[in-house]
């Protein structure tokens, strides 16, 4: 399994079992978004 796909799944985990966090995720912008995943320990995932 690929790093990217790990990153992402682990966001998706996160996501899945944290209300507040999904619902500060769906409301960011792109940047923000970015910022949030760092913070949650998801270093790695950039807009590109």
């Amino acid at each position: 399994m690929s790093n990217e796909k790990t990153r992402y799944q682990l966001l998706a985990e996160r996501l899945a079992g944290d209300p507040d966090l999904r619902e500060r995720a769906l409301s960011a912008s792109p940047e923000r978004f970015v910022a949030l995943c760092a913070e949650n320990g998801l270093k790695g995932i950039s807009l590109d």
